[in-house]
């Protein structure tokens, strides 16, 4: 794709050599009576020049750099929307049945566990009357009842393999994951650790209503500054 803005990497010597020494120089300057206020009046008005050579320089480039951005992401956005439309729906369809999957195969697990420890109680039961029933002489019988527990037995390893096998289905790359988000109900039961104050209506209050300004929790206060004009010609 060919680029639509120069980069600039050679900037002008001239240039260069205009925008060096400033802060030495201003570091260096002593504002202390007349003569030190009209030195820096004068450095500060050749200091708005030179700001204003590379303003000429450089914004022309960044405003057509950032309209091109704005055409391009608008551009991109028109290709991207369908995709992005396409695979949140296709993801609440994922999302919705391996849940579902999920859920069946844990309830299989728990019914499988159950089953499992069933299976051991009637076995343990079976063994001990087939003991009995030895001791008693009834032979016959606890032969059945060596049966029972045998198969009880066989009923219970089924079970636990009933339980290895309850698995929700795969999908090579795809992960369920459980993802915490939160919904605003009543903002005036928000506690205060979750609150930010808005700094843009501070600053905007403050400079309507100046020294009337008044905002508990607020410390308001006034710093001096220079404005600065440059004559032009």
């Amino acid at each position: 794709m060919e680029n639509k803005v120069a980069v600039i990497n050679d900037v002008p010597d001239e240039l260069v050599r205009a925008t060096e020494g400033w802060a030495d120089r201003a570091n260096a300057m002593r504002v202390a009576d007349a003569e030190g206020l009209e030195a820096a009046n004068t450095f500060l008005a050749a200091l708005k020049r030179t700001r204003e050579l590379v303003d000429g320089y450089f914004d022309p480039e960044i405003k057509a750099a950032y309209a091109l951005h704005r055409a391009l992401v608008a551009k991109k956005r028109t290709f991207t929307d369908q995709l992005d439309d396409g695979e949140a729906i296709i993801k609440r369809k994922l999302a919705a049945y391996l849940a579902e999957q999920e859920a069946a195969a844990q309830a299989a697990a728990r019914e499988a566990f159950l089953a499992k420890q069933r299976a051991a109680a009637a076995a343990s039961v079976a063994h001990v009357e087939a003991v009995q029933a030895v001791r008693a002489g009834e032979l016959e019988r606890a032969e059945e009842l060596e049966a029972k527990a045998r198969a009880e037995a066989e009923r219970e390893a089924a079970a636990a393999a009933e339980m290895a096998a309850a698995r929700p289905p795969q999908a090579p790359g795809l992960v369920l994951k459980s993802v915490w988000s939160f919904e605003i109900e009543d903002e005036s039961l928000i506690p205060r650790q979750f609150l930010r104050p808005d700094e843009k209506k501070i600053r905007a209050y403050v400079l309507a209503m100046r020294e009337q300004a008044s905002i508990p929790g607020v410390r308001i206060f006034q710093t001096a500054t220079v404005a600065a004009t440059v004559k032009k010609g």
